[in-house]
């Protein structure tokens, strides 16, 4: 149900090289393709693939000229996505034939909502002068079939089976003058069990950071680290899939894609003004899947299995206009949103933040101009400046941070404080 596509698929993507040393990559690779399938209106009418074709168009070269923004300066730098695109894409669109506008809006807010997707919002927070902040691999996108978690299975399975404690949800961090010079650090887990450091790589989603900063860190974390995890966006994304006995799709390509118009995506009272298509689910011939962003996805993960059944079956004879489709057999959703591990999917370069503010989150602590290891590290793709919001941001986090804790220990010869931190509480002498 989570992620599944390695993005960027080449050398200098250090989860492509992992997937690839660890046999989960099927060869030839099998690159991503743009879905086809078809673009319908909401009143149920198909739109030909020319205009399509054209809209696309249209939709790249905007998507293109936002990239290349970054920070130049003006009134531009004060937009949103959202405004930016809005302004470009009608002024596109009054150039064409009267008799084409109508479609050629709702195609290109149409594909305007399936950016969401790759942001994980509403594109009226998503920073303009920001956009292409953020560094794109080649090689396409490949897809783990065995799932991801075969990734984390590689990772460990050298690993002590000691190393590992899983199932530990944790209270409190306690650090620099909240303990004493040895440890250095206090890891304290909710069933009481506390776990000495030397360092502490905090992982967690930037999500947690928003929601749980406050009551996790003692002492809190810095004013300027905190301003920067506040100003950050993190998009909220999750997934709805739909299980019919007998599948009603594949004429359409395998893929039901919605051409909204502004006004419709303007009333978002629906969880499923969020949703851009449903398309079919490799290796699935009955089931279909729905990618969900921004504030809907709460109210995705809200409904019951029966009201989540029955709009998808209303949004789906919406478009395609059959009105005989039923209710899908099965219904399955994730919920990341309310997770509390997760608060949501993964960051984003939000209207009032901005590279600096990547940076300040993921600066060690304590920010001493001293020559001294630091207690907290931070890792993460929301720590990434580059290629935050992805998983191989998430990875080259992690090694970095490892670099800089295996730099300090040979730079000692040993832990910081010249004795390693005591065992964990659960394990000392009675």
């Amino acid at each position: 149900m989570g992620s599944e596509w390695i993005i960027g698929a080449c050398i200098g993507n250090p989860v492509y090289t992992m997937a690839a040393q660890a046999g989960l990559l099927s060869y030839p690779l099998e690159r991503y393709q743009l879905p086809t399938g078809h673009f319908f209106t909401s009143d149920g009418r198909p739109i030909g693939r020319s205009l399509v074709n054209k809209a696309r168009n249209y939709y790249l070269t905007i998507l293109s000229e936002a990239k290349k923004i970054i920070g130049s300066g003006g009134e531009t730098d004060k937009k949103c996505l959202a405004g930016y695109f809005y302004e470009r894409a009608m002024k596109d669109v009054g150039a064409e034939p009267e008799i084409e506008r109508y479609d050629l809006v709702r195609l290109l807010f149409g594909m305007m909502n399936e950016l969401r997707i790759k942001v994980g919002d509403d594109l009226a927070y998503v920073s303009c002068k920001s956009f292409g902040v953020q560094e794109s691999l080649p090689g396409g996108n490949v897809r783990v079939e065995a799932g991801m978690d075969n990734l984390v299975t590689h990772l460990i399975r050298d690993l002590p089976q000691s190393a590992l404690h899983c199932s530990k949800p944790v209270d409190c961090i306690r650090w620099g003058t909240a303990v004493d010079a040895n440890p250095r650090a206090v890891v304290r887990c909710q069933d009481g069990i506390e776990f000495p450091a030397d360092y502490v790589v905090v992982t967690v989603s930037l999500g947690v950071m928003k929601n749980m900063s406050e009551k996790l860190f003692c002492p809190s974390l810095p004013s300027i680290k905190m301003k920067s995890i506040r100003s950050l966006g993190f998009g909220q994304i999750g997934k709805v899939f739909a299980q019919y006995n007998t599948p009603f799709w594949m004429g359409s390509g395998g893929c039901i894609r919605f051409a909204w118009s502004i006004d419709e995506l303007n009333k978002r009272n629906k969880w499923y003004k969020g949703v851009s298509s449903f398309q079919s689910v490799p290796g699935s011939a009955k089931v279909i899947c729905a990618s969900v962003a921004g504030p809907e996805v709460k109210a995705m993960e809200q409904c019951l299995d029966v009201e989540l059944a029955q709009d998808v079956r209303d949004i789906l004879r919406k478009f395609t206009g059959d009105g005989s489709l039923a209710p899908p057999n099965e219904i399955l959703r994730t919920e990341w949103s309310t997770d509390p591990y997760f608060f949501g999917g993964f960051s984003y370069m939000a209207v009032n933040s901005c590279v600096d503010d990547l940076c300040n989150v993921m600066k060690p602590l304590p920010d001493s101009c001293e020559d001294k290891p630091p207690i907290l590290l931070f890792a993460g793709e929301h720590t990434d400046p580059t290629q935050y919001g992805t998983l191989q941001g998430a990875r080259r986090s992690g090694i970095r941070e490892a670099n800089r804790i295996a730099s300090y220990t040979k730079k000692l010869c040993g832990p910081p404080n010249g004795q390693p931190a005591d065992v964990p509480s659960d394990q000392r002498p009675k």
